[in-house]
């Protein structure tokens, strides 16, 4: 690779190196803070349920290691950007960033859209352009850009703890069950429903945790997954300049 370009390389591998960090720290908390126990659903209806419950929510250190990740990710292209100012002549500055426009509109604008990037090249400005960089043109760098405007301005980035089930074992016949469409962990979510004349069953049960971002389309996504999908986009767009 260009050395101009290994700077912003750089940061999209401290954002990879940081996934299994992260990952590491929400399995030591599920180990701590979830377990899955029997309550009587409705002793009425001789109903009872293994649930997951939860001794402590997910600690906000999450949240920001994934801002941090989100930032790194962003910064990588930034990079790439000062990287192309040099090489047109330019010296980088906070106007220089990579652009990311908020419509079609303001992508093709003729004083302020791509095209009025002066310290970019042409062939520079064909590439980005093929990129759709603006909402509804390219998703994940919307989303990527978003997201870090969020956890800069706003506050931590959104995330959410979805349980599933792993695995439901009788040392009997099986007994009818229900399985609940649940989407979101609370203090005691019922992972399976069965009656209370039963042998109980063996539940293994798991989590992933989930962006709980509106509007971006990571919504319900897994966040290890979507942080790997955006430093993949990176590291590729970044390889587009290493002609």
């Amino acid at each position: 690779m260009r050395d101009d370009l290994l700077e912003a390389k750089a940061a999209v591998e401290w954002g990879i190196s940081q996934l299994p960090v992260l990952q590491r720290r929400i399995d030591a908390w599920h180990e701590k803070s979830i377990e899955v126990v029997t309550v009587d659903l409705n002793p009425q209806t001789g109903k009872k349920a293994k649930v997951a419950r939860e001794k402590e929510p997910i600690p906000l250190i999450v949240n920001a290691e994934v801002g941090a990740i989100i930032g790194s990710l962003r910064s990588s292209l930034d990079l790439l950007a000062a990287a192309l100012a040099k090489r047109n002549g330019a010296t980088p500055n906070r106007h220089m960033h990579f652009p990311i426009f908020y419509s079609v509109h303001d992508f093709c604008d003729p004083l302020n859209g791509l095209h009025s990037k002066k310290w970019l090249s042409e062939a520079e400005i064909r590439i980005i352009k093929k990129l759709k960089p603006y909402e509804g043109g390219n998703v994940n760098l919307w989303a990527l850009h978003q997201l870090d405007i969020l956890r800069k301005h706003e506050r931590l980035i959104a995330v959410s703890v979805r349980p599933k089930i792993v695995s439901a074992r009788w040392k009997t016949v099986l007994p009818p069950r229900v399985e609940r469409p649940f989407l979101r962990l609370s203090h005691e979510t019922v992972l399976i429903e069965f009656p209370a004349d039963t042998v109980e069953p063996d539940v293994e049960a798991t989590l992933d945790v989930i962006f709980d971002e509106l509007g971006l389309g990571v919504a319900g996504r897994p966040v290890i997954t979507i942080l790997r999908h955006f430093a993949t986009v990176a590291d590729k767009i970044i390889g587009m300049f290493d002609a």
